[in-house]
């Protein structure tokens, strides 16, 4: 476990002059986080970095102010994501040129059709174990060459049998089918495409380059190409931040962010939880949590996340559950959102980017609270995704004041 002193989410242009604890603020209130693997993270410069275990990754993805970016385990099942080298090539060939990837190294690798040959153009990754039904999810960096159409798929080692549907990116005009994509520095694009196989139990992915007319199946002039790094396929319904490989499997283990012992920071009487964020996952009987406890299921004030527009609460005071695990609508959670939930004085409240989403009069209020949890109080279903800020108030803030601080 690593505790994070350096790691501080300043508040917005917001000042009610209440007193709160930004966490982490302090000794005190350092937040305590666990990985135990290496994980990447996109830094301040936008270039793809490999952290070392235990480090946190402030992340720049979307620009400006970094995100905690928290995430599941997950393995990259293709054994030579950076070097392609021991990839087959159908009708293409694979050589090296000078330029950045967007982990920062040079010498990128470029993917030409074979002159004269007259059908598709692929090349293809090793075979990987697949479970069938369960969602993969491909992701691959790609750059325009002179071809600036691509299109990738994981099917079972012949092409034709059973995979995915085929996702086509077209970089001029940024337009893809069956997938998303990711904009990166120097022209780099992330592309993804998640999709599940009926009944096959392995898989490969396949890229083919299109000519420059848009063509899939083409007589080549050898002069049709595009550059590629950093494939992935991995387990899950969206693709989490690369894994590197070289010659094997690789997994990044799952980040755990929590802090106890901070009765001082709360006043279990009254207060509001306020953070901004995005979340990855959802959609568990438990939902994915974030919560205030005593330790126990006693004391207890939970934020549920159940889908991307479905969010959740419990409070229990002295053993006692005051609110249910109920399910409000809200605006999107899977884009940066601003939440605030209030306790005390009679008062209990949750606003999400500036409108009232639930309030009740309860009389009651939680005593001892002294733990954050990004997770349930006994440490499941925990939260996944982006943290931009955290607070503690330590007064139950007004409506007027609440509407102000989580206007986004």
């Amino acid at each position: 476990m690593s505790t994070i002193p350096s790691l501080k989410f300043e508040p917005l242009a917001y000042n009610t002059g209440v007193a709160y604890s930004q966490l982490p603020t302090d000794g005190s209130g350092d937040l305590d986080f666990t990985r135990s693997s290496k994980a990447t993270r996109v830094n301040n410069n936008g270039e793809i970095e490999l952290m070392d275990n235990s480090i946190p990754r402030l992340d720049y993805t979307d620009g400006g102010c970094p995100s905690l970016l928290l995430e599941p385990a997950s393995a990259n099942l293709i054994t030579e994501g950076n070097d392609i080298s021991n990839w087959a090539f159908g009708r293409t060939t694979r050589t090296v040129t000078n330029g950045v990837n967007p982990d920062g190294t040079a010498e990128q690798v470029v993917v030409s059709a074979s002159a004269g040959t007259n059908s598709t153009h692929r090349f293809f990754s090793n075979t990987v174990a697949i479970t069938p039904t369960e969602d993969y999810t491909i992701s691959v960096y790609v750059k325009k060459g002179t071809s600036s159409k691509v299109d990738i798929v994981l099917r079972t080692p012949t092409e034709a049998g059973d995979g995915f549907n085929t996702c086509v990116f077209d970089m001029n005009n940024e337009t893809i089918s069956n997938g998303t994509f990711e904009v990166f520095n120097d022209d780099w694009y992330r592309v993804q495409s998640t999709d599940s196989f009926n009944t096959s139990t392995t898989g490969k992915v396949f890229i083919y380059v299109y000519n420059e007319s848009g063509d899939k199946s083409y007589i080549a002039t050898g002069n049709e190409n595009l550059y590629i790094w950093g494939t992935q396929i991995e387990q899950g319904s969206y693709a989490t931040s690369y894994i590197p490989t070289n010659g094997s499997i690789a997994t990044r283990l799952a980040e755990t962010l929590e802090r106890d012992n901070i009765s001082h920071l709360i006043n279990s009487e009254e207060g509001v939880l306020y953070f901004e964020g995005s979340a990855l996952e959802w959609g568990s009987s438990a939902g994915h949590q974030v919560s205030l406890s005593d330790g126990s299921g006693n004391n207890r004030i939970m934020i549920f996340i159940y889908s991307e527009t479905q969010l959740g609460l419990r409070f229990n005071a002295v053993g006692t559950q005051l609110v249910q695990q109920t399910i409000y609508t809200v605006s999107s959670l899977s884009v940066n959102s601003k939440i605030a939930v209030r306790w005390g004085n009679g008062n209990y409240s949750i606003y999400q980017n500036g409108l009232s989403i639930y309030t009740q009069a309860i009389a009651s209020s939680p005593i001892g609270l002294s733990k954050l949890n990004f997770s349930s109080v006994t440490e499941t279903s925990p939260f996944y995704g982006n943290i931009k800020d955290l607070r503690i108030y330590k007064t139950a803030l007004t409506d007027e004041e609440l509407t102000d601080l989580t206007t986004i």
